[in-house]
């Protein structure tokens, strides 16, 4: 079953990638390059036996870290089958501001819900997880160019699906308390389906790697470079954008944190 899963990720990001690459017009699009600075905190938190609970937290910088591109709010309840299979649902509140050589015209908000469900799988002393999402998302429009604050904008409802796959490889010996250096890397492909996702079916691809730390055995640090592809919705504008990534994660069962 978990070869399944392989096969069918690899097969959906094939499948996506030619799909992008047949896309109309994209040789009549800007090219807007970014260098922005992700900081992020994860927590996956075992409330009792399979239930659980996760925490994001996303503070998203652009020129770097001189100005805003997102701040990103993600809770979800999480119910694992077994040692290799979780699902979780759960709600992310979303805010954009402008940046770029081609902003957006207003930041925005978003409001999304999400279900998802997270296989992993090891080859050898290289550990896979496959990540399938499908998103409901409110996207803020504004209907005019004032800052009134009245009823000049509305919520336009959008689909999204995404799949990532992520390895990581040790490349050290774990120490008794657990500490231990590792690699990185994998994709995520982003793709609208349904009403209202715009011109291209298509949204964007991450790609990303970096090195790990394992501090204790519930908790590490990463530290990686993401690039981002992504075409605004206009379907005018490419945005090619460089990221470093620091991210710190916990896996920490939730009654531990609060002794």
């Amino acid at each position: 079953m978990r070869s399944s899963f392989a096969a069918f990720g690899v097969s959906f990001l094939l499948a996506a990638t030619a799909a992008h690459g047949q896309t109309p017009a994209a040789t009549d699009r800007a090219r807007d390059p970014n260098a922005h600075s992700w900081w992020v905190y994860a927590g996956d938190h075992q409330i009792h036996g399979p239930w659980g609970v996760y925490s994001e937290m996303q503070i998203r910088r652009s020129d770097f870290a001189s100005i805003w591109q997102q701040f990103q709010k993600r809770d979800a309840l999480t119910y694992r089958f077994s040692p290799r299979v979780q699902v979780a649902t759960g709600y992310v509140f979303t805010y954009t501001d402008r940046y770029g050589d081609f902003p957006v015209a207003r930041a925005f908000n978003e409001h999304r819900t999400y279900q998802q469900i997270a296989v992993r799988q090891e080859v050898g002393k290289l550990a896979l997880e496959h990540r399938y999402r499908t998103e409901q998302r409110w996207i803020q429009n504004y209907t005019s160019q004032n800052n009134t604050g009245g009823n000049d904008f509305y919520w336009r409802y959008q689909n999204r699906f995404r799949y990532q796959i992520r390895g990581a490889f040790p490349i050290s010996k774990a120490s008794p308390a657990g500490r231990q250096w590792y690699l990185f890397f994998g994709d995520e492909m982003l793709l609208g389906y349904g009403p209202n996702h715009g011109l291209n079916t298509f949204d964007q691809n991450r790609a990303f790697a970096g090195v790990g730390y394992r501090v204790t055995r519930n908790n590490s640090l990463e530290l990686g470079y993401l690039n981002q592809f992504l075409i605004q919705r206009n379907n005018r504008v490419e945005e090619h954008n460089q990221a470093f990534r620091l991210q710190w994660s916990s896996s920490t069962p939730l009654a531990k944190l609060f002794r």
